[in-house]
């Protein structure tokens, strides 16, 4: 048994481009490799937490996965199915979500000035530096 959190953003290079909560975002294919690769089955599950500060642990039903003889259109579908389940447990339970990191960054920075703020900064800095050699 394998646990993988895939609701992170990842590097273009190391992602797939899919559809989160209606905006494009990057998704680490992972655990839709290991699923084809091991012909495991993939069973979201989400802890939830009580009044009383207990956690529990909601395992639902295997996902239905894509299995044609197009591997990299299934990684990236298969992928996308993966993170609707996570989308319809926070559309169902929104309270329950909070990330600490910018999960629409690469395809929405407008959402972040404070970051965009920073890498203009970052940025005039190295232009900055540059001109200095």
């Amino acid at each position: 048994m394998v646990g993988i959190l895939i609701d992170q953003s990842t590097l273009r290079s190391e992602g797939v481009e899919i559809d989160f909560l209606g905006h494009r975002a990057m998704a680490t294919p992972s655990a839709a490799i290991l699923a084809r690769r091991f012909n495991a089955p993939v069973l979201p599950a989400f802890c939830l937490r009580q009044k009383d500060g207990q956690l529990t642990l909601t395992v639902q039903p295997p996902l239905a996965l894509a299995r044609t003889n197009d591997r990299q259109a299934d990684m990236v579908e298969n992928t996308q199915v993966m993170n609707d389940a996570v989308a319809e447990a926070i559309r169902s339970q929104p309270d329950q979500w909070f990330w600490f990191h910018k999960r629409w960054k690469r395809h929405h920075p407008d959402l972040y000035p404070e970051d965009l703020a920073r890498r203009r900064r970052q940025k005039a800095m190295r232009r900055k530096q540059a001109l200095k050699t």
